[in-house]
């Protein structure tokens, strides 16, 4: 609807048409080659709309956005004198990596895409916090997913729609950019670029925006990678031949390099908004484990496990838990307790497209005469259901917070708030599930996860409000504004940011 009924969605939907044309088809390539969904293009167009320069505020930067840290994890060098994020070949070989091993930890593309939004770990936690590996369930639930990552997925799958269907959306007559084309040139360590400018017969302009990852305008000193024999420096189409020619006639030697002025010049590694990449990391592999034969009971967490809010009964089973151990499978797990897999997916919040995730723990309705006591499971756990009080002060006690829903006041935003309960304006949106943009009108209730602290004080003050109020007068009836049974805090309305 968005990008096919707005005017501001139709407007990106148009930018991002002609956009695509500069790396897609290269991305594409890559991606086949890799035996990755060539749709994964667009999620690099949503992360840098293909401008292969850009920083985000966070430190992100290049086609794929990386973070510092994760792009070394990934094979990059991101230091004074080059950095690959800003490569476009370089970073999609990282990126493809990355995704690749992102997708082989949680079993699917919603997941993967999530994980890369908002960081691996992040998303681990949320599906051991909720018990559910459905990317849809855990978007859905009040501070599963951050905000961002609730709205990139359903971007990314929507952009892959519009730019296969570009008639359908009324773009099939934007014309795409050129793609980008260039010439290589494998020249030695210290050459600056000036140099391989002239023997291309081109201006170091031309030359430094066909190479951006070169920070230092010229190839990194052989100092610094002993290893490293050359660099490849690109140049327009044409002119490699005859560039590589005249730089093996002249031999360019590694020219003396200004030392940096300080040791911290190297990039640093930054948070990206609420919730960092910085859980971004090398995956391990899973290996398989059946449930039968281990012990009875697990760990020292056993006694919480968290169950989905709905009503389930099933006369003459006895239920018990599970707790999900690494290569544990829905065939396994059914096997060893004699059910169905469509059974444990209706008793759990589960995706069968997803792995299972160490740590989590699946209800089973054990049918009459199931030898139990050959069979590892939690023993007389705590059993709390997703969404309820109990639920939220069990988990928000462990962060030394606790959740009230207050009233916003005439003029308030989430960011208002977020400011008056000490809590980030990411979370609010997180906890609330709706953009920091959106209008709230007074009397709108809101949640809060404030500090323990902060807790007791607003209640104290709420408590002499109350009070105050009780030994005034009540206002007459025909004074009282009308009241609207369309309650605005269970609205749902759809939200876009002006960058699509």
């Amino acid at each position: 609807k968005l990008y096919n009924q707005s005017a501001n969605g139709q407007a990106i939907a148009r930018a991002w048409a002609k956009k695509s044309g500069r790396y897609t088809s290269t991305v594409k390539s890559m991606l086949v080659q890799a035996g990755l969904p060539t749709d994964l293009v667009w999620l690099s167009l949503i992360e840098s709309g293909h401008n292969p320069t850009i920083r985000s505020p966070a430190g992100a930067a290049g086609l794929w956005q990386f973070m510092p840290d994760t792009a070394k994890i990934y094979g990059l060098t991101v230091d004074r004198w080059v950095d690959e994020r800003l490569d476009p070949k370089r970073s999609t070989e990282a990126a493809i990596a990355l995704l690749s091993d992102l997708h082989q930890r949680f079993g699917n593309w919603e997941l993967a895409m999530a994980a890369y939004n908002m960081g691996h770990g992040g998303l681990l936690r949320a599906i051991r916090k909720y018990n559910s590996n459905d990317f849809w369930e855990l978007s859905r639930l009040e501070a599963g997913l951050p905000w961002e990552t609730t709205l990139y997925v359903p971007k990314v799958l929507a952009i892959a729609i519009v730019m296969n269907n570009k008639k359908a959306f009324g773009i099939d007559g934007i014309e795409p950019d050129p793609p980008e084309t260039f010439d290589t040139v494998m020249v030695e360590p210290g050459v600056e670029l000036q140099t391989v400018a002239d023997a291309a017969g081109i201006d170091v302009g031309s030359c430094a925006r066909f190479n951006p990852a070169f920070l230092a305008d010229r190839t990194p000193p052989a100092a610094r990678d002993p290893a490293k024999a050359e660099w490849a420096v690109r140049v327009p189409v044409g002119t490699g031949a005859v560039a590589t020619r005249r730089l093996g006639r002249s031999r360019p030697k590694s020219q003396p390099l200004p030392r940096p002025a300080d040791a911290s010049a190297d990039t640093g590694r930054s948070a990206r908004a609420d919730e960092a990449r910085s859980s971004q990391a090398t995956l391990p592999a899973t290996a398989g484990r059946a449930p039968r034969g281990s012990p009875t009971s697990d760990g020292p967490e056993d006694p919480v496990v968290v169950v989905p809010n709905r009503a389930l009964d099933y006369p003459g089973r006895s239920r018990v838990f599970y707790r999900v151990m690494v290569g544990d499978t829905l065939t396994k797990i059914a096997s060893a307790f004699t059910v169905s897999v469509e059974d444990l997916v209706a008793w759990n919040s589960l995706d069968t497209t997803a792995r299972l995730q160490s740590g989590m723990a699946l209800q089973v309705f054990a049918p009459p005469g199931l030898a139990l006591h050959r069979v590892r499971r939690v023993r007389e756990p705590k059993v709390l259901v997703v969404g309820t009080d109990e639920f939220y002060e069990h988990f928000e006690a462990q962060n030394g917070r606790k959740r009230m829903s207050v009233v916003a006041r005439e003029g308030d935003t989430l960011g208002v708030i977020a400011q008056r309960y000490g809590m980030s304006v990411g979370m609010m949106e997180r906890v609330n599930r709706r953009s920091r943009r959106d209008v709230l009108e007074a009397g709108e209730r809101v949640v809060v996860y404030t500090p323990m602290g902060t807790a007791r004080s607003v209640a104290e003050a709420a408590a002499g409000a109350r009070a105050r109020e009780s030994a005034d007068p009540p206002p007459r009836p025909d004074a009282l504004p009308p009241y609207d049974r369309a309650s605005p805090a269970t609205a749902s309305s759809p939200s876009s940011s002006s960058d699509g």
